[in-house]
């Protein structure tokens, strides 16, 4: 195998290795996957997939990207020329079996690209694998009990009316949230799991380097905000010096 498959099927080989522990001990095990620096300024991307139906971990090589996340034309790998051997492999792609029923809990598609990578948690539950994607986030923040209390601090110092402002806002973004893929642990501290998402739509810009077109969005719409800002404090300004040359 070339150099990049070879990599490609460590990294499958490890994550397969971290599933299977996780269901022959019993305990739930965190893999986090590490980005592949190649210079200053250059990042090799590549994506894993937890596919169900093929009951298979793929790795795949992308193209190598910059810091802003945009590839560089050409820069991905070649197919190989010959089958290799010692495992299923397709294109760029390095299959690994599991032998575990999966149950992915966001997308079976995750990219890793720039900074620090993706976490993932894998739990052990009655005979299938639960697959958590960031099993960090959203656990005690996005609680609707949190929400309350947030609320009932707010309107002992700012009164009532700032009370209820702080706990329904604070309630309408978890609630919003839940809509999402990821689900949020709605009744913490009284509950220890995120509840299931609803899937109806899917936010984009929740990882740092895991998601390419999320975090271009983000920068996207950060850029956009203080382009305006500066166009609206450049109005202000000739804005008063028309009025102070009509004095």
């Amino acid at each position: 195998m070339t150099p990049a498959r070879t990599q490609t099927r460590a990294i499958a080989e490890q994550v397969v290795r971290a599933m299977r522990r996780t269901c022959e001990t019993e305990k739930p095990q965190n893999v986090m996957l590490h980005t592949i620096r190649l210079g200053a300024d250059l990042w090799r991307q590549y994506t894993i997939r937890f596919d169900p139906a093929q009951n298979e971990v793929a790795v795949r090589f992308g193209p190598i990207v910059n810091t802003g996340q945009v590839p560089l034309p050409g820069s991905e790998p070649p197919p190989p020329s010959y089958p290799p051997s010692g495992g299923k492999e397709e294109g760029r792609e390095a299959r690994v079996k599991v032998g575990i029923p999966m149950a992915p809990t966001y997308d079976a598609e995750n990219k890793t690209n720039i900074f620090s990578g993706p976490s993932f948690k894998f739990e052990r539950q009655g005979d299938q694998l639960h697959i958590h994607f960031l099993d960090w986030h959203r656990r005690w923040s996005h609680s609707l009990i949190l929400a309350a209390a947030g609320g009932l601090v707010a309107g002992l110092l700012f009164g009532k009316w700032a009370g209820i402002v702080a706990s329904l806002g604070f309630a309408g973004h978890v609630l919003e949230d839940q809509l999402g893929f990821m689900g949020s642990n709605l009744l913490y501290p009284f509950t220890k799991r995120r509840s299931a998402g609803a899937h109806w739509w899917r936010w984009a810009g929740c990882t740092s380097g895991s998601d390419g077109a999320g975090s271009r969005n983000r920068r996207r719409r950060f850029g956009n905000g203080i382009s305006s800002l500066r166009q609206r404090k450049w109005r202000w300004s000739k804005m008063q010096e028309a009025r102070s040359d009509g004095r």
